[in-house]
């Protein structure tokens, strides 16, 4: 439960940096540059806690492998 409140503080910052960054940016075409960053960066804190989640059951099953073999 700990990784869903971590993910959700660094996208609600991601947000927050996306709308203040375009405030500050009036150039159109600047704009939209850091707007596909700032939605890269979502994706990637978004699908991290899936990554860790997927990597642990790698470990988890080399664990359950290695326990068969004599």
């Amino acid at each position: 439960m700990n990784i869903i409140w971590k993910t959700l503080a660094k996208l609600i910052g991601l947000c927050f940096l996306e709308e203040m960054g375009s405030m500050v940016i009036k150039e159109e075409r600047l704009g939209k540059v850091v707007r596909l960053a700032f939605g890269l960066l979502f994706l990637a804190v978004l699908l991290e806690p899936m990554w860790q989640i997927l990597k642990i059951g790698d470990i988890l099953s080399e664990i359950h492998l290695e326990g068969l073999v004599e």
